[in-house]
């Protein structure tokens, strides 16, 4: 439809990069039944968006809990360990700013991560959460 033009023209990306729902709980649902069986890990940060936890679980995925500093900061280094060391995550979650700290990550911390998980035997698919970017 007319939302999903104006989306491809706005972020000039394909048509196959982007899909459209009702409400962000509609899209982690899919993600987790796209890329996770029962069983499978998905990596959350400890604090997260309810929404996460609840659709891994009601999918059978078993939720890996990434800790935080002491100021409540997602330590990407120790999130990239945590996902080497856990060879059946199938979905790292990074949410930018998080929901519910308001911790941002910068953007070339975050693709310095990305890249750096690309070099994981078998790497997770990874969800960037940016829902709350415009208040940066």
């Amino acid at each position: 439809g007319p939302l999903r033009a104006a989306l491809l023209r706005r972020h000039k990306i394909a048509p196959s990069e982007l899909i459209v729902g009702n409400g962000s709980g509609e899209l982690i649902d899919l993600a987790i039944r796209a890329f996770c069986r029962p069983g499978e890990a998905v990596i959350l940060p400890a604090y997260v968006f309810p929404a996460f936890p609840a659709f891994a679980k009601m999918n059978g995925a078993r939720v890996v809990s990434a800790p935080y500093d002491a100021n409540f900061n997602l330590d990407l280094d120790r999130l990239l360990d945590l996902t080497e060391k856990t060879p059946d995550a199938k979905i790292v979650v990074v949410v930018n700013p998080n929901n519910p700290t308001g911790k941002h990550i910068r953007k070339c911390d975050l693709l310095g991560f990305l890249r750096r998980l690309e070099s994981v035997a078998s790497p997770p698919a990874a969800i960037i959460d940016c829902a709350y970017e415009e208040y940066v």
